[in-house]
């Protein structure tokens, strides 16, 4: 600290591009650290691996000086040498709070890492779930795809993660759309047409869900299960099978029929839409699918996937 009041450089580094500041925070000196930043040193000199005085922080959890960087004037999404910002860094380490923090400050929350994986697909990849959760109530992409072109609510399911897939739901996800490849459009029939083998109970149960929020037409599963190309493979799975010819022949409610007419009137952003409205309560929480979330079948499914996930 002597130096520093006796007006040593503050900027100097060493032959990796190593500043005093990056050093402070590297040893856990946050004093030192928090000295060198009201005395006005470079907060975004990156280093030989790009990475700045942030994701130091970042790195050792210490939430008040990521804080006190960011106030300061940080820059909240430059990315090392690996893409990875901030709040991509967070993700990784599993750092919820730090990734609240960073999201609260305005982080990019879509930005991808050098592997094309934005935070929403590495915590969904990772069974994040508290992160996941966070970074969809703060508007990340829900229509992203994974690197292996598979929507992330499909990512979600097969890894799970119950409550955020059903947080999809809630916040607007379009499930009448799937990728492009697909000749029969909507989350419902691109998951379908996998025709996954460990496709149980718990998948039929959300699926359910899926199929009151319009993901799929009646006419379109119909079409799916005529269709011999698919047929073959519902064969080898009988409750694929059996749940396809149910919903084709079965006719959806009037009240349904309704709610996915509103829902597709009011899109994008379904969740923000709705709550901006002046509608009662109770038709607002009939639009975001809470009578069935709460009320139905699926808080049995979520809590058993919650109580899987945290075992592994």
């Amino acid at each position: 600290m002597m130096l520093i009041e006796n007006g040593a450089d503050i900027n100097l580094s060493d032959s990796n591009k190593t500043t005093p500041l990056m050093t402070a925070i590297q040893y856990n000196n946050i004093d030192v650290a928090i000295l060198l930043i009201k005395k006005g040193c470079e907060l975004d000199t990156q280093d030989n691996d790009k990475e700045t005085a942030l994701h130091f922080a970042v790195q050792l959890s210490t939430l008040s000086l990521i804080d006190f960087l960011i106030k300061h004037g940080a820059n909240i999404n430059i990315k090392d040498r690996n893409h990875n910002t901030p709040l991509i860094l967070s993700t990784k380490r599993q750092e919820e709070k730090i990734a609240m923090l960073l999201m609260d400050n305005g982080a990019d929350i879509n930005i991808k890492d050098r592997y094309g994986d934005t935070p929403l697909i590495i915590s969904i990849k990772n069974r994040y779930k508290k992160i996941a959760m966070m970074l969809i109530d703060n508007g990340a992409d829900l229509n992203a795809v994974d690197p292996n072109g598979d929507s992330l609510l499909i990512s979600a399911i097969r890894n799970n993660l119950g409550d955020v897939a059903l947080n999809f739901i809630k916040h607007g996800y379009r499930s009448d759309l799937s990728p492009c490849h697909d000749c029969y459009p909507g989350i419902l029939c691109h998951f379908l047409m996998k025709a996954y083998l460990d496709f149980n109970k718990r998948h039929q149960r959300f699926l359910e869900l899926l199929f009151l929020s319009g993901s799929c037409t009646q006419s379109r599963l119909f079409m799916l299960l005529k269709d011999p190309l698919y047929f073959s493979q519902f064969e080898k799975n009988p409750e694929i099978l059996h749940w396809i010819e149910s919903k084709s022949c079965s006719p959806m409610s009037l009240k349904n029929i309704a709610r996915i007419a509103i829902l597709a009137h009011i899109q994008p952003n379904k969740t923000k839409n709705i709550e901006e409205t002046e509608l009662p309560m109770t038709l607002r929480h009939f639009l975001q699918f809470n009578d069935i979330i709460d009320n139905g079948p699926i808080p049995m499914i979520t809590r058993r996937i919650s109580e899987e996930t945290s075992k592994t």
